[in-house]
Formats: C-alpha cells, sequence, structure tokens
C-alpha cells in the first residue's frame, strides 16, 4: 500500500465514507502477502518510498504474473529485476502497458507522478560500458 492510499482510506473512514471493517479488509495485506511460493511486501513504499521489487530468477513467467497482479491490487508500481525475454513477452501478453528494459532485464509499469513539489530525477552513474545493465 502506497502512503497516498493509505491516507485516502484513512480519510474515507473518518468521513464516513468505509466502514471498520473495509478499513480492516484493506489493511489485511499488510505488511505482507503470502503467496505460498512468495511473500509481498506491501508496505515497502510506505517503509521506504519506492515499489516492491520482484526478483525473477527461478520464477516462472506464470508466477511473475501472479506476483505482478497481487501487486497492482495494493500498489501503482513495481519493478521486477533479471528478467528473461520469455518473462517479459508472457507478461506484456497478459498486461499491456509493460516496460521491458532488455539490457538490464527489467520489467515495470509507471503510472504515478512524482510528487507534488518534486522533480522525480534519478542520477545514474556508470564507470563504464559494464556497468550498462545496471545503470539502464
Amino acid at each position: 500500500m502506497e502512503t497516498k492510499k493509505l491516507k485516502k482510506l484513512l480519510n474515507d473512514y473518518k468521513k464516513g465514507i468505509i466502514g471498520e471493517k473495509g478499513v480492516i479488509e484493506k489493511l489485511k495485506v499488510l505488511p505482507y502477502i503470502d503467496m505460498g511460493f512468495v511473500k509481498i511486501d506491501t508496505h515497502r513504499s510506505i517503509k521506504f518510498g519506492f515499489p516492491e521489487v520482484v526478483y525473477a530468477p527461478g520464477k516462472t513467467a506464470g508466477q511473475v504474473i501472479k506476483i505482478v497482479r497481487a501487486i497492482l491490487q495494493n500498489s501503482s508500481d513495481f519493478i521486477v529485476t533479471r528478467a528473461t525475454a520469455v518473462q517479459a513477452e508472457k507478461l506484456k501478453e497478459e498486461m499491456p502497458g509493460i516496460l521491458y528494459y532488455e539490457t538490464a532485464g527489467i520489467l515495470t509499469l509507471k503510472k504515478n507522478k512524482p510528487p507534488k513539489g518534486k522533480k522525480g530525477y534519478t542520477a545514474v552513474v556508470s564507470a563504464g560500458t559494464a556497468d550498462i545493465p545496471v545503470a539502464e
């Protein structure tokens, strides 16, 4: 869950738009969702200010799809690292709009804009061509 969504949930409760049962239902997934084969950190955005990161090696394309779907139920952003072209292709078939950075092996779907007053810039420093996959 993202801070913005948590604030909205609390404001909706305060205004009577959602009841106690509804709030509890929404908070059930905190701090993680246990999918049996993986635990998804649903608090990462609140704790660290960046989306959940999924390490793809050892996971099937189907597992990656299930993980990403679960993340997107609670968050707007995610990153899948070290994804293969097959995992990327399958995910893109299921979810149009997925971005795949082949050199880096990264999958993402960035929908959020930077918070008001923030530029949203990131500096990436590379020591040479061997760092290109990481820098990308």
